[in-house]
């Protein structure tokens, strides 16, 4: 009782709206621009949106320099790889705006709508199997800046990971891919065993015996 009590008491000193002159319009229009109230009613924080997790080191100096001089001098990372910077002033929001259309920083990633998209590091990683960051740049084109005018019935999370390990978690957004190895036959090494041991062990059951030789069922589907 006293462990509830005291999460109650928290929650009561972090909730309210302190800045009652702020106009509920314009808290709706920031917040669907990246600027998104903070529970003080006194600050907003701003979603530095990266198309595929990855920021230059300009983007990053620029993106520190705006959370120390409009900020408290921090910054902090969301489950889809965009950057806050916490804590800025209503008064320096057209600032910071500012600052960023001048070093093409993009802010955003905001209700019923293609959110951010997240990609694994597969571009780099001793397990992709696929170029995840530029796969993901290039579908942050088609439908994060392509649907950005389109209202869905609910937030829309699309994310690519390198190979089945699943670190981002693919299949617990609404569009997952994953990168696969594709499988290459050497028809040339195969003896034409009775078992093939191929044939039976593919748990997707892809590689049949024909004529005495394995052939992948898929191939032989798309050269029909």
């Amino acid at each position: 009782m006293f462990g509830i009590n005291l999460l109650a008491c928290y929650n009561a000193d972090l909730k309210g709206d302190k800045n009652m002159n702020i106009d509920a319009n314009l808290k709706k229009e920031l917040k669907s621009q990246g600027y998104l109230p903070s529970r003080d009613g006194e600050h907003v924080a701003v979603r530095v949106i990266t198309g595929n997790g990855v920021l230059s080191t300009e983007q990053l100096q620029v993106v520190s320099d705006v959370a120390k001089t409009y900020g408290r001098n921090e910054v902090t990372f969301t489950t889809r790889l965009t950057v806050e910077i916490p804590w800025i002033k209503y008064e320096d929001v057209d600032a910071v705006k500012e600052i960023f259309a001048k070093n093409n920083i993009a802010t955003g990633g905001t209700g019923k709508k293609v959110r951010p998209l997240v990609s694994c590091k597969g571009t780099y990683c001793v397990f992709g199997l696929l170029d995840t960051q530029a796969f993901t740049q290039r579908l942050h084109e088609l439908f994060y800046e392509g649907y950005r005018e389109v209202d869905f019935p609910h937030k829309v999370k699309i994310a690519v990971g390198g190979c089945p390990n699943n670190c981002v978690k693919p299949d617990l957004n609404d569009i997952g891919l994953v990168g696969q190895r594709k499988p290459v036959l050497h028809n040339e090494l195969c003896r034409g065993c009775k078992k093939c041991q191929i044939e039976l062990t593919c748990p997707v059951g892809a590689p049949k015996v024909v004529d005495g030789k394995t052939v992948y069922y898929f191939s032989q589907n798309k050269k029909q």
